[in-house]
């Protein structure tokens, strides 16, 4: 096997234009006609290829970073007109403003900000929360009560679901208790 010949000045900054546009290596490989892998050993040995493949890079992300960053402050675009008065073209400049989307984007990505949403709670007139719990009775009735809330949501939903007619008959109230039934129920203080 033959020793391979280096490549030429103006092949190496065809590959150093093609890595800055981030061109994958097979694509570059191709258009020197030798494999990818080939491309990519000679670069671990060829100190000049892997400079220019690096600088490419390097350029492509300082396009994409200038660009970016322009997106998210806003800049001057230039225009060419036909000025009909003095007969030729003439460049306008019109002022691009910044887009909320790529600062927002900006800002998260290079400079680590996030939104937070922060909620405190506190009791009557900044007090601390006080927690109350329910009797053993009304514990029960408060469950069954939301069971079957639940149940109603769950008939009215998959009948919207299905396009079906809903039946919107409200929940039947619960019945008055008496004062033996809620004696059974309280759990017994120790």
């Amino acid at each position: 096997m033959g020793r391979k010949k280096p490549f030429t000045p103006e092949q190496i900054d065809m590959i150093e234009k093609m890595a800055s546009v981030r061109m994958p290596m097979v694509t570059i490989a191709g258009f020197l006609d030798v494999s990818k892998d080939c491309l990519e050993k000679r670069a671990k040995k060829d100190k000049v290829l892997q400079a220019a493949i690096d600088k490419g890079r390097t350029k492509g992300t300082m396009k994409v970073y200038q660009t970016a960053f322009q997106l998210a402050t806003g800049y001057k675009r230039a225009r060419e007109v036909f000025d009909q008065e003095k007969g030729k073209m003439k460049t306008l400049y019109e002022d691009v403003p910044p887009d909320p989307v790529m600062l927002k984007f900006w800002l998260k990505t290079q400079e680590k900000w996030r939104e937070t949403d922060r909620l405190e709670l506190t009791g009557k007139d900044g007090a601390p929360l006080t927690v109350a719990t329910l009797p053993a009775a009304d514990r029960k009735r408060e469950i069954a009560r939301l069971e079957g809330l639940r149940a109603h949501l769950a008939i009215v939903a998959a009948a919207q679901l299905h396009d079906d007619p809903i039946d919107v008959t409200p929940l039947p109230e619960e019945p008055e208790r008496d004062e033996e039934d809620e004696s059974e129920d309280e759990e017994p203080e120790v």
